[in-house]
This record gives structure tokens, sequence and C-alpha cells, in this order.
């Protein structure tokens, strides 16, 4: 408790007649700096840049940002031409990390970056992605596996499972047109049984012919697996029929860690190994040892269990569910793809998904003609079915060539709440609860990272007022460049056209006149889901959907949830808007300047009182308000010294944390 002169909250009255009190127990809010915004989020600004192993710009990269701890969905779109993805989105103040993911072939598949600034800048891929191991030791190479008898290796490799032996430490150029036919092929997360059956079909290939004396050589290209697996090559006679590991021939370790910089290992895409020079007419098979690898002492130790190119050596107890390898001609490239499904096919101890892209290599020849490819299935071309530039697998709208990607604030199917008091100019009790109003916001972009529609879910949690009280919103955009606009109410399923207000130069909806028209109380309920032991009440979920004419950039919308105001007593011009946002044309200004208002436009100062308090609250979750009369300074703990300090102290004031609230002061159901 801060120690000096008392805040009165008896100033004024509730719309009832009910004085407010002065508490005792109350802070100095004087304190408060004269500039703060009560921003319980901030804008950060990500740029993101996906690189081929030469450092050469990949376009159309799809990437999604997720919030930690949360694991939420916040945003998701692809690199441009400059093979760049930016994007400006508002961050929970709580959250401490955001994790980049991708499933593209050839990068790290995700960055962990831990927020210090209001700028997120990742580099995926290039020819020294995520900064390689430095001070790897080189070991003994060790093979404790016993699940093949005799294993070769090719030579040594340092403990974090990189070969001395690679042909060079410059990776093999690889194109991203073939990265893009690996995603046409094994996408992500998809069953072959569905999106390629003939990939894994019964007279499919999984090993490979060798018709003239040649050299060959297997090339690393990526990686999605969580295990450190080892990948290994053998021979056999072909006139055979292999029913035992004692029937393979030179079993060999090519990758004994197969995982890339960033992902448990120090292999970067087109990291090339010569595996040996081979006669005509012998047949090369292939085997991966899941989770073998140890990092600590450089050991392919038991793994989890041993998967093999000939099916039936395979530990699956179903002999339809033991192939673990498939076998593509890539004709462009004259290049043999491998790719490998590394967890059992029974679902143990991990479900599988069958997308067989856990491990993908290629493996070429010299002659390039020696490897036979005439019975091998071929790779697959992108389809972009709505051609707008983004193939269908990483499109969230594949047939529609307007819309591309989704961002939502705060996450997906996550909600913020905005908080009001209503009595503006005067001061209220600061309760926070005249509107309690849960939002999400979904902006839906195109190719190009435009913004084409922006699509609301609202709902009224709360009305503490006997006032007629209005909500509205506005964004910097021309009113002129509404195509449509709508608001649903999804209980009824009953749809309203919305119209921006006349008389206003941008954009400005108002869904609700009343609020008490929101909640599903009695017609003459006052003081709704705000006072202890009275009935409860479920607020209306509503939508409203807003598509532009022209997309529009972030640069120009900016950030959810815009500008948005209580219009209260049901008089047009008194607008209540968040801390330092500009009230819309509509607004009365007369009223700035009077009651405890100290609005100066001068100072870009809107909407705080003679203590820098605020009358409205925007808080990145689904808020704990207090009940009736009861102050947010006494009921959540730490919500002053934030203030005091301009934000710098408790910017999670409004997690449920030790010592963070006053739970008999929260509003219960």
């Amino acid at each position: 408790m801060m120690v000096g002169a008392v805040l009165t909250l008896g100033g004024c009255q509730k719309p009832d007649g009910i004085s407010t009190p002065t508490d005792p127990t109350l802070p100095v809010l004087s304190k408060i700096p004269d500039n703060f915004s009560f921003a319980s989020d901030q804008d950060v600004a990500f740029r993101i840049t996906a690189l081929t192993n030469r450092n050469n710009p990949m376009v159309g990269v799809p990437f999604s940002v997720y919030s930690l701890p949360d694991n939420q969905l916040l945003f998701s779109g692809v690199t441009s031409a400059n093979g760049v993805f930016e994007m400006k989105h508002r961050l929970a103040n709580h959250l401490g990390q955001v994790e980049i993911r991708t499933t593209y072939p050839g990068i790290p598949s995700s960055q962990v970056i831990t927020l210090s600034s209001n700028q997120v800048v990742a580099t995926f891929g290039g020819s020294n992605p995520g900064g390689r191991i430095s001070a790897e030791a080189s070991v003994t190479a060790s093979i404790s596996n016993t699940r093949i008898p005799n294993i070769k290796t090719l030579g040594s490799w340092n403990n974090n499972g990189l070969p001395n032996y690679l042909v060079s430490n410059t990776p093999d150029a690889i194109e991203q047109a073939f990265y893009d036919r690996i995603t046409a092929s094994l996408p992500e997360s998809k069953p072959l049984s569905t999106t390629h059956p003939e990939y894994i079909a019964n007279n499919a290939p999984t090993t490979l012919d060798i018709t003239e004396l040649a050299d060959v050589w297997v090339t690393f290209v990526t990686e999605g697996a969580g295990w450190k697996n080892s990948l290994g090559f053998y021979t056999y006679d072909k006139s055979a029929t292999i029913t035992s590991v004692n029937q393979l021939q030179n079993p060999t370790i090519i990758f004994p860690n197969v995982s890339m910089v960033g992902s448990n290992g120090s292999l970067v895409s087109g990291h090339r190994v010569h595996i040996g020079r081979f006669p005509a007419g012998t047949s090369i098979g292939f085997f991966m040892l899941a989770d073998a690898y140890n990092t600590s002492n450089g050991d392919i130790a038991q793994g989890n269990y041993a998967h093999f190119s000939h099916s039936a050596l395979n530990s699956e107890s179903d002999p339809n569910k033991r192939r673990h390898f498939v076998v593509l001609n890539d004709v462009a490239t004259d290049r043999v793809l491998l790719a490998v499904e590394d967890v059992s096919l029974m679902n143990t101890p991990i479900v599988c998904d069958n997308d067989y892209n856990d491990a993908v290599f290629y493996i070429t020849s010299n002659p390039v003609t020696a490897v036979d490819k005439t019975p091998l299935p071929t790779t697959d071309k992108p389809t972009d079915t709505d051609g707008d530039e983004i193939p269908d697998p990483r499109d969230e709208y594949p047939t529609d060539k307007d819309r591309a990607f989704n961002v939502y604030t705060p996450a997906k199917d996550v909600y913020g709440t905005l908080a009001y008091e209503d009595l503006w100019p005067s001061k209220g009790d600061y309760d926070f609860n005249d509107l309690v109003m849960s939002y999400n916001f979904q902006e839906v972009l195109n190719a190009k990272n435009e913004i084409v529609d922006v699509k609301t879910k609202l709902k009224v949690r709360a009305i503490g007022a006997s006032f007629k009280n209005g909500w509205g919103i506005q964004m910097p955009v021309a009113a002129s460049n509404i195509k449509t606009a709508k608001s649903t109410d999804t209980r009824t399923n009953t749809t309203k056209t919305l119209t921006s207000e006349a008389g206003q130069t941008n954009i400005t909806l108002i869904p609700f006149q009343n609020a008490y028209d929101m909640i599903s109380a009695p017609a003459t309920s006052l003081f709704v889901n705000t006072e202890s032991g009275k009935t409860t009440y479920e607020g209306k979920i509503f939508t409203v959907d807003l598509t532009f004419n022209t997309p529009v950039t972030r640069a120009a919308l900016g950030t959810a949830p815009y500008n948005t105001f209580l219009i209260a007593r049901n008089e047009r011009g008194r607008e209540i808007h968040l801390a330092n946002h500009q009230p819309t044309t509509k607004a009365n200004v007369a009223y700035f300047g009077t009651g405890n208002d100290k609005t100066n436009p001068g100072l870009n100062k809107f909407y705080k009182d003679d203590s820098n308090m605020p009358w409205a609250l925007n808080i990145p979750v689904e808020f704990d308000y207090p009940f009736e009369r009861t102050s947010i300074l006494n009921t959540h703990l730490n919500f002053f010294q934030w203030a005091a300090t301009g934000g710098a102290q408790y910017k999670d004031w409004y997690m449920n944390k030790t010592n963070y609230r006053k739970t008999e002061n929260i509003f219960k159901k």
C-alpha cells in the first residue's frame, strides 16, 4: 500500500443515487506519469527472412507465429519477393516469448524468440542457419546399437553428429523449386494414403538398383522430426527374399544424427556424403535407427526401433503397416528423393501422421544414368487452385484468390477485454465494469499480406450501469472503402447490415446503441453481472464482419482493437475512448477539460483524469473484473504500481498470480 494523501472516490454518484465512499486504503494516484497510455499490450514489428543455402531469398515461404507460454496462434503469412515476411502485431505484456514455425523444407522448423523490445528479427536458412555450433568436439565414432549386426562407419563425426567425411563444408546448391516439389509430394501432417497413395503402393520400390559402375552420393535435404535419428545404407542380393537383418550386406552409417542446426543437430540442407563406388548389379537399401543418437558421447545407441527399406524387416505386427521409406524420381533434377517416416505406423509410442517427411534426402550418381529410375513414381508439382501464387498446402484459403492467411488478436480462439467507466468527464468508482466486453479480431490477408477482411467476435459480459450505453469502432481507413459490413447475432443467426456513420471521413461502425440489448437479461434489469448474489446472464455472442473494397496495408490500418469507444448515456457526443486515443468527429469536445477530464490535444493527451487515470482499459485476456463499486486499485493489487512506474513493473498485473489480486473483490458467477 502506498503512503500519502488519499484519493477520494466520493466526488460523483452512480446514476442510481448510490454514492461511492472514500476508501482510505487506496493509493495516491498523482504519481501516474502524464504520458502513460495504460496499454497492457504493445505493437511488435516482426521481420522474418527465409534464405536458400546459398543465401538467396526464398519466396512464398509460410510462417506462423505462436505466443509462449500460451502456445496460441497469433498470425500467419509468407515471404515476399525479397524473402522477407513483415508484420506488426499487438502482443500481450505477459508474454515472454514467441515461437516462429514453418513446415517448409530445407530450413529449421522453428525458432523461439525472447521478447526484449518491440522488434522481432529472425532469419531461417542461409549458408549458416541459426549460427553454426562453433566448438564441437570430434569424437570417435561409436555404435552400441545391436539391432543390426556389424554396422560400419564411413569415418568419424563430431559430438553433435556432423560427419567429418562430408564431401564439402559448403552445402550443395538446392533450388527452391525442388523444395516446392517436396512440399507438394509430401505435405506436412497429411497421410500419403490420402495425398499420394501411389507412393506407398505395394509395387512402389523402396530400394535402388545400380545398372553400371557408379559413384553414389546421399545429400541431406530436410527433417521435421523431434528425434535424433541415424540414417544408413546396406547392399543386398536382389535375387534373395530378404527375411532377416543377417542377409543385409555392409550396413553402414551415412548420417549419425539426422538433425538440422537449431534442431538438436548440425546438418545444413545440402550436406552431402559419398557412400561409395558400386558395380553394376548392386542393389542398395536404407535403414533408419529411430532416436538413436546420443549427443553427450557421439554414440549411436539402441534407439526406439530400426526401420528398413525392406518392410518385412520392420517391427510392426500388422504387415500392412510396415512401410517406412518412399523413393521418388525427381525428373527435373535427375535426383532420387528418399523420404522416411520415423515413428511406428502402429501409433506407438506416439501417433504417426504418415506424411513420410520426417527425414528427406536425395541420391545422385555419376554417371547420372547408373541408378535405374524407371520403376520409381515421380515427384509432384505444387498445386495452386486459386492462382494466387500460394500453393494449396500453404494457403488457408486455397480456393479463394483474394484470401490466403489469418491474423488474430489477441490470438486464435482467445479473447481480450474492453472495460469502461461511463461517468466521463467525471470520475467513476474505478470498478471498470460499467461495460465489460470480450473481443477477438481476425484479419484476413491476401497473398501480398494486405488486409481484405476484418472479422470481429464480441460478447457483452457485464453492465454495471443504468445508462443506455452504445459502442463503436473507428479505423483510419476512408469510409468509401467499405465493400460490405454486417453484424450477426450467432444465437439467432440474424444479420443486419452496417454502414459507416454519416458525417465521418473514416470507417466508423456502431454495432449497438444500448448494451442491454446485447445480453440475455430481462428488459428491466440494471447492473447485470456486477453484483454478487444476483442472477447472472449470458451475453449475446455477435460478430462484426467488414470487407474492404481495396485491400489495406498494416501500416494504414494499424493494429486491433483499433480505436474503440463507448457512447455514454445514449448521447452520441459523449464518447469514451482508451487513454490517448483521439475522438471521432462526432465527439462533443466541449466536455474536454470539464469535470475531472484533463484532455490536452496539444500534448496528445486524451481521456485521462486529474490523476492521470483512464475511463477505458484494453486487457489482452478475458479480464476478471471487480464487482460493483469496488475499485480496480483494491482488487488487482499491482495495477497501481504498474501505472505509477509507467508500465515498467508488473506488466502482467491482470494475470492470476500469487499476491496479484484480492479474489474476494472479483465478480464471480
